[in-house]
């Protein structure tokens, strides 16, 4: 088991996807500390509401314009 796990990280490493995916987690981090979110409520309102006659807009951070 131990083998196949440093195979994987191997893989995983080689291809630049784990760097990728630790830069986007930091700023993901990033934007919640600094309040850059959305409410989740607002979003899954907003996707309950796909496909009806009244489908809303996206739901937006405060700090966002459409």
């Amino acid at each position: 088991m131990v083998s196949k796990n440093k195979t994987w990280v191997s893989i995983f490493d080689c291809d630049g996807q784990h760097q990728q995916v630790h830069s986007d987690t930091l700023d993901g981090l990033a934007d919640v500390d600094a309040g850059r979110v959305i409410d989740g409520g607002q979003v899954l309102t907003w996707i309950e509401s796909w496909g009806s006659e009244s489908e809303l807009q996206r739901p937006l951070r405060g700090d966002q314009v459409d």
